[in-house]
């Protein structure tokens, strides 16, 4: 196995499994891989088993800030909110994704890196649980667009609405 090539490698395993959206499929490097499957992405336990092993802070932005700068730009200072809401300072910040110039911080970002750095597969799976849970509460407040089933992701049901 070649040494990883920058920080950001680090934490990459290098098996395909990475990329395997089935359950089944297991990683002989690295039992702990994170798998990015419907199940498991959005189970609870998930979210309460990465919890317990480290640190997660999430934040967004509000359609008002999105409108306003941008959607790249209003995910910027998302991002920079919760780094800022951590309880210790990173000493190594890796984003899934393209750089970001306005971030204010040293960072590598990793185009698909949820699929390849476990910790950004961790925080993809938080991420989309607390979406989730926020599509949820919002199916509540604002009904008949069925986000209590669909979440807000497009789906035949969606569409048809």
């Amino acid at each position: 196995t070649k040494p990883p090539t920058s920080e950001a490698e680090d934490e990459r395993c290098g098996c395909s499994s990475h990329l395997d959206a089935t359950p089944s499929s297991a990683c002989s490097r690295r039992p702990h891989c994170v798998k990015e499957t419907a199940t498991f992405a959005r189970s609870e336990h998930s979210v309460d088993a990465i919890g317990t092993r480290g640190q997660a802070t999430a934040n967004a932005a509000s359609v008002r800030e999105i409108d306003r700068r941008n959607i790249f730009r209003a995910t910027t200072v998302a991002m920079r909110r919760a780094l800022d809401h951590l309880q210790a300072s990173p000493g190594h910040i890796v984003i899934d994704g393209l750089q970001l110039k306005h971030l204010g911080r040293e960072h590598d970002a990793v185009v698909d890196g949820d699929a390849l750095i476990h910790s950004l597969g961790c925080a993809s799976i938080v991420a989309k649980v607390i979406r989730d849970r926020l599509m949820r509460r919002l199916a509540l407040r604002y009904p008949g667009h069925g986000w209590e089933r669909n979440v807000g992701y497009g789906t035949a049901e969606h569409r048809r609405m």
